[in-house]
């Protein structure tokens, strides 16, 4: 296929086994209605989540020798983040080749771009063996992106996607004093109900403290 070529020019790596560039991107959806006796793509995501962190942690590890465990760990957070990979697969058109069975919308939903793209790194790593895989990252994943900042947003996006297959939504419920000393109160609500609230001089820094507080609210009530 075309398609396949041109994605495996984008990931400077070419296939041997072509039944695994075919797993990697069968949706589950899809290979349990194909009739083709296909497996899912779920056991390579599996293993491409693993082999990922695995490299991206060593090259982090070498590039920041005074960086401590809890700043590598922000690190590679801020690049294996299910919104920053799926950024990586709508730059590789992955949902173009996805075979799924169901409204194409989903098919760009930033769940299943990332972990399609996880289960591409995992099949690779198969075929290919960890150097190889670990060109293919160097290639497509932007370490000069790499922050220890906490990104609470990512992180409740991701646990919201998880637990209810949906999104966090933001709302400002207040903007108060004088133009040049703002304050601004938003909320996050999932699946309709307000999780957490937050202030800020901006509302990006009150959405970001919002959604401290809800995987606050989320950790201390342990909800699933």
């Amino acid at each position: 296929m075309s398609e396949w070529s041109d994605l495996e020019k984008k990931i400077g790596y070419k296939f041997k086994e072509k039944r695994l560039f075919k797993q990697a991107l069968s949706h589950s959806s899809y290979a349990s209605t194909s009739g083709e006796g296909l497996l899912s793509n779920e056991r390579m995501e599996f293993l491409g989540d693993a082999v990922l962190g695995l490299i991206v942690s060593q090259k982090l590890f070498h590039s920041h020798p005074g960086a401590s465990e809890g700043q590598l760990t922000r690190l590679r957070a801020s690049l294996v983040n299910a919104q920053n990979l799926a950024q990586i697969a709508q730059y590789l058109d992955l949902a173009s080749l996805i075979r799924f069975q169901g409204e194409k919308e989903r098919k760009e939903n930033s769940h299943i771009l990332s972990n399609c793209l996880e289960a591409l790194l995992g099949a690779i790593y198969l075929d290919g063996g960890i150097r190889k895989l670990g060109k293919v990252i160097d290639l497509i994943v932007d370490f000069k992106k790499a922050t220890d900042r906490q990104d609470f947003k990512t992180r409740l996006q991701e646990w919201t996607q998880k637990k209810h297959s949906a999104l966090p939504v933001y709302s400002v419920e207040k903007e108060e004093g004088p133009e040049h000393e703002k304050q601004f109160e938003v909320s996050v609500k999932i699946v309709g109900k307000i999780k957490g609230r937050g202030t800020g001089k901006n509302k990006k820094e009150a959405e970001q403290n919002a959604a401290q507080n809800a995987l606050i609210h989320i950790l201390e009530k342990k909800e699933s």
